[in-house]
């Protein structure tokens, strides 16, 4: 079943469940706008589905207008608490991404470095 049937049919936690694998892949893809796209479909139900999912956290945050280096350290801590591998590599890319996007101070990659 695709994401608008999802949506036709009201299934909205489907379709969250599905987004947050689907997302994930996606964000490995460079297809933010994908993402985007995916997540504004059910932004009212979001706030709700947020505390139950750290993948779509992960997902709300890294299409954000800026990422956050730490909001993305502590998604990352969270993952591997959750053994989500994936979602533990796509957090430290945001937040590697974060630092390469905020200029040229690259003694904030300590802590990237140490959990490399």
């Amino acid at each position: 079943m695709d994401y608008a049937e999802l949506l036709q049919r009201a299934e909205v936690d489907a379709y969250l469940d599905r987004l947050a694998e689907d997302g994930l892949n996606w964000w490995f893809n460079m297809e933010v706008p994908c993402i985007a796209l995916h997540l504004e479909a059910v932004r009212e139900q979001l706030p709700a589905a947020l505390p139950h999912s750290l993948r779509l956290r992960f997902l709300v945050e890294a299409i954000g207008p800026e990422i956050s280096e730490t909001g993305m350290a502590s998604l990352y801590e969270q993952a591997l608490e959750e053994n989500d591998r994936e979602t533990a590599c796509a957090a430290t890319g945001a937040g590697i991404g974060a630092i390469w996007d905020s200029g040229y101070d690259f003694r904030r990659f300590g802590p990237w470095l140490e959990n490399g």
